[in-house]
């Protein structure tokens, strides 16, 4: 589920964030809406912006691991322009005018001026090279070739001269419909440029269903939009009902092309769309229906309308044993089957684990989910939210399915004592924690000695330690004596009675969700133009071909 509460996960020991942004509570809110709020803070300074008239503007610029931001000096939170660091071309600088031109593919280009060029260069490089090393993988990663892409890519041309408004690029932003302008419009008058629409199509490919399909494909019509359930950077999930077949009622993901193109997450969004349709299992949310327009693109899952565990969570405080224990298992036999399918889940929390009208768990929200991962398989994208991120992906040393058993064992402790064991409001400091800081037990007689046992299995700092790393995964969870009072076949069969239910009035019953989001308008602003009205970003296409899908039991087949 999309949520307001996820934090970003800003990077330790960020000697070079000048302005402190990587605890400042608005910049991390900037981050968080832009996409960005799994980044490290890299660097961050005052910077002068001069625009197209050579205008000079006091912003703040931010580098993360990921993006480049810039922001209002009065106001962190508000960020006027965010760009990722793959679409950099390349960097000039003026060294001797201190200063630097962050040119961008297919957009303006980017002038500022500050003492602190060289450090802002050097992290352009550094973040330049994770993002490679990233797409690359690191047994397929040449360290001498990357080394010459990036001095490629972020390249200093000391031409000595101040660059001038001559020397700049006015070329159309390709994400963006209607007219672009600079990322600083309310300053810049005049140079807008206007785009023409290109044609809108589906894929070729037609929809792929489990199994032959030849009938039925969905579109936003199909579907009567009654509530708002959560908002995220790229659009909102949105409780509706089908208007055929009976009624039936889901939850819809509706996502911006334009964004995640934009903010290269597209392979996010193809990874969550495969393991949504590549998973079925009774603690998991099913996908029943996915398709796209020229600018949005659509999921339609199971409702559950028990709320985030969270909500649950939030509300008692913490939880008794027995229930922790049957939220505990659930979630361990849903985790065993994503290991299954070579599928690294990586951003459980209890915001994305929802509760369905019996009270038994549903793993939901696979945008940080990572496929194609083998037992000994390594990735090194710096993700997930800060209370439950393993001391490798902190480190950046290379993280498996190790990091899944990490998170259930903070979520563990965190039901059973009330807070996450290695928390503090300051990002930094819980970081250091989680790499340094011996595992306590707080308020020691929430935890049995039984359960400490377990979570000291699950909470090894060392990945190749921790309970559940082995080849034989979940099976070692399941062999604890925490867990001995679970009947594994009875459990997947949903034989085993929660000891809470929640509270729900009806299939459309919403009370469970955040009243932050349940009570905005189900039409905004800028959904009002029709999407057939829209352009297609430049590459959606292809970006998203296979996209569309149709669970063949939604229809009863």
């Amino acid at each position: 589920m999309f949520s307001s509460k996820s934090q970003p996960a800003a990077g330790p020991g960020a000697s070079n964030d000048i302005l402190k942004l990587s605890t400042n509570k608005k910049a991390l809110k900037a981050l968080s809406s832009n996409s960005a709020g799994n980044d490290k803070v890299l660097w961050s300074a005052v910077v002068v912006k001069i625009n197209r008239k050579g205008k000079s503007q006091n912003r703040v610029l931010l580098i993360t691991t990921r993006h480049v931001l810039n922001l209002m000096p009065d106001n962190y939170s508000k960020c006027n322009r965010c760009f990722g660091i793959a679409q950099l071309h390349h960097v000039s600088v003026a060294s001797s005018a201190q200063e630097f031109v962050l040119h961008v593919t297919d957009e303006y280009d980017y002038r500022f001026k500050t003492p602190h060029w060289q450090g802002a260069l050097d992290m352009l490089k550094h973040a330049y090279t994770l993002c490679r090393s990233e797409e690359l993988g690191v047994a397929d990663m040449d360290v001498n070739s990357l080394t010459k892409q990036v001095a490629t890519k972020v390249s200093v041309k000391q031409d000595g001269a101040v660059w001038t408004s001559q020397n700049r690029k006015a070329s159309l932003n390709p994400l963006v419909s209607g007219k672009v302008m600079d990322d600083d419009d309310s300053d810049d008058e005049g140079g807008v440029a206007e785009r023409s629409l290109e044609p809108v199509g589906e894929s070729a490919s037609g929809p792929t269903v489990g199994g032959a399909f030849q009938g039925n494909k969905f579109t936003a019509d199909d579907f009567e939009v009654l509530k708002v359930l959560g908002k995220g950077a790229f659009g909102k999930v949105m409780l509706v009902r089908q208007k055929e077949g009976g009624g039936m009622i889901y939850a819809m993901k509706v996502l911006s092309k334009q964004l995640l193109m934009e903010r290269n997450e597209v392979v996010h969004t193809k990874t969550e769309r495969r393991a949504l349709e590549d998973t079925h299992h009774p603690f998991l949310v099913h996908l029943r229906f996915a398709f796209q327009t020229a600018s949005k693109l659509y999921l339609v899952m199971d409702y559950c309308n028990g709320g985030e565990l969270f909500y649950h969570l939030k509300t008692s405080g913490k939880f008794s044993e027995n229930r922790t224990r049957l939220y505990g298992a659930e979630i361990t036999s849903a985790l065993e089957h994503l290991h299954s399918r070579k599928i690294v889940y990586r951003d459980l929390k209890p915001e994305n684990v929802l509760l369905d009208a019996e009270g038994h768990v549903r793993v939901t929200d696979f945008g940080l989910a990572k496929d194609e991962m083998d037992m000994r398989d390594k990735t090194h994208t710096f993700c997930g939210t800060p209370d439950y991120l393993a001391p490798e992906i902190i480190k950046g040393s290379g993280h498996g399915r190790g990091v899944d058993w990490w998170s259930l064992g903070t979520m563990i402790y965190e039901m059973l004592g009330g807070l996450p064991p290695y928390y503090s409001e300051n990002v930094n400091l819980m970081y250091e924690r989680v790499l340094r800081a011996p595992l306590e037990f707080k308020p020691p007689d929430a935890f049995t000695p039984a359960a400490q046992d377990l979570l000291k299995g699950l909470l090894e700092k060392e990945p190749e330690k921790r309970m559940g790393s082995s080849e034989k995964d979940a099976l070692e969870l399941r062999g604890h004596a925490w867990f001995a009072p679970i009947d594994w076949g009875l459990l997947m069969q949903r034989k085993l009675t929660p000891e809470f239910k929640p509270a729900v009035a009806s299939e459309v019953d919403t009370s469970n969700f955040d009243e932050e989001f349940t009570s905005q308008s189900i039409r905004e602003p800028e959904s009002v133009m029709p999407d057939s009205m829209l352009s297609q970003p430049k590459g959606a296409q292809n970006a998203f071909e296979g996209f569309t899908y149709v669970d063949r039991s939604a229809l009863g087949q």
